[in-house]
């Protein structure tokens, strides 16, 4: 057996290229290391989203915060009113320029959603972004 492979392996004189051998070990060789990296890029792809959505979730209650400090003449009822309602094109934070586009969730590709803002005195106390 190990005389055949050898007799494989090995060249006759003018010969150039691979045998058939080397080319299935480089193959295997591939696809062992393709099967270790395709898991790890999935997991890579999930993290980076999950990192996204906190990253607009934080945008838009900045936006939020600063929408509610500019609004010094409006009643904090009102403002609260404009603000917890689904984000989208007819949202105050996207009329107002607050927000140059409206983000979408990077995994379920929705709209995000404002809810419980509480503002006191002109400042967002508390508030939550949902999908």
């Amino acid at each position: 057996m190990l005389i055949r492979l050898r007799k494989l392996i090995k060249r006759e004189e003018g010969q150039k290229g691979f045998t058939l051998v080397e080319l299935i070990i480089v193959m295997a060789i591939l696809a062992v290391l393709a099967a270790l990296a395709v898991p790890k890029f999935g997991t890579v792809l999930s993290d980076a989203k999950d990192k996204a959505r906190l990253q607009n979730q934080d945008l838009i209650l900045n936006a939020a915060d600063l929408y509610a400090s500019s609004q010094t003449d409006t009643a904090d009822a009102t403002i609260e009113s404009n603000l917890n309602h689904q984000l989208d094109e007819s949202h105050v934070l996207y009329t107002g320029k607050y927000l140059k586009k409206v983000p979408k969730d990077p995994i379920t590709k929705g709209n995000y959603t404002l809810t419980g803002v509480d503002v006191q005195n002109g400042n967002v106390v508390t508030g939550s972004v949902t999908q």
